[in-house]
């Protein structure tokens, strides 16, 4: 998402909220798995395979995120133009030379 448009960083957001599968937790969910986490934490006697479980659960929600993340990245720049992806990568560098925005 580097360096993307505005727009373009939007329409991939959308698309990953909306795909049947859905990459992206609500925030229901991920307060969930954080409450596992305290819970497995907090719990007495401590059971380390529970934090462990709980752990792995936000591990696995996260490498999904990035999965469909990278899968839309890379319909994007496909869909790009020689001349854009040009654009883009001439874009990309100059982020990585000076840093993101900040906002």
């Amino acid at each position: 998402m580097l360096a993307l448009p505005r727009e373009e960083r939007r329409a991939m957001r959308r698309v990953l909220r909306s795909s049947d599968d859905r990459p992206v937790p609500t925030r229901e969910m991920r307060r969930e798995m954080y409450t596992d986490v305290l819970n497995a934490l907090r719990a007495t006697p401590f059971q380390p395979e529970r934090l462990e479980d709980a752990v792995r659960m936000q591990t696995d929600a996260s490498v999904s995120v990035q999965s469909a993340v990278k899968a839309e990245w890379l319909r994007i720049v496909a869909s790009m133009s020689d001349e854009a992806r040009t654009d883009y990568a001439m874009a990309v560098e100059d982020v990585l030379k000076r840093g993101p925005k900040r906002r």
